[in-house]
């Protein structure tokens, strides 16, 4: 695709600062490359996905690239891989692989090398499907207990606006049920955001330690 070999913002940092370029998670909705576009050095990414067991294009500068479908954390947590959990692990061990092989190698170019990581989630978008919208929080916060029980109730909450535009006139107040599933759904895309917290706390605690 030409755009991503001549706009792409990775290869100012790559090219420009001689940054290594590693990207991670959800991009572009469709039409994603399936290699590295130039300037990346690890790609690992896909239009949102799913939740569970979710599938990535993963590509390495210079390594052909390919579809990784996770699916096999069952056999060691009892639940299945989750999104934004394999996205973070992901991300932390290419900093990790870069920092060792920065630290091990004796070449001066390697060693003064620092790192770009664009890191993003599918949380809290909807999952796609049919009935209501939702979204899926992690299966271990998937019963856990937050503050927020319901959605904000604002002055416009429900509100009938028979003199407005058509596509607004013609939505007919919300019912019990479907109010209920706008509470659950306002609940699922909180807990989907308590993975995301520790994404970056794993991030921030990968760096500490590093030192970097």
């Amino acid at each position: 695709i030409p755009f991503y070999q001549e706009y792409y913002v990775a290869r100012h940092f790559s090219e420009a600062l001689n940054y290594t370029v590693g990207i991670f998670g959800k991009h572009l909705n469709t039409k994603n490359p399936k290699g590295c576009p130039r300037g990346v050095d690890r790609w690992l990414i896909n239009g949102g996905g799913d939740y569970l067991n979710p599938s990535f294009y993963w590509a390495s500068k210079d390594v052909e690239p390919t579809t990784v479908h996770f699916d096999n954390c069952t056999d060691t947590t009892g639940m299945p891989c989750y999104s934004t959990s394999v996205i973070g692990n992901a991300t932390i061990d290419w900093i990790q692989e870069h920092y060792h092989k920065t630290t091990h190698d004796t070449t001066t170019q390697q060693q003064e090398q620092p790192f770009f990581a664009l890191v993003s989630v599918k949380a809290p978008h909807l999952q796609d499907g049919d009935g209501f919208p939702k979204a899926i929080p992690a299966p271990w916060y998937e019963n856990c207990t937050i503050p927020e029980t319901i959605a904000p109730r604002t002055p416009n909450y429900n509100h009938s606006c028979p003199d407005h535009h058509w596509l607004v006139r013609n939505q007919p107040p919300l019912t019990q049920l479907q109010g209920e599933e706008v509470d659950e759904l306002y609940q699922t895309r909180l807990k989907t955001l308590l993975s995301v917290d520790d994404l970056v706390e794993g991030l921030v605690q990968t760096l500490q330690y590093l030192e970097l």
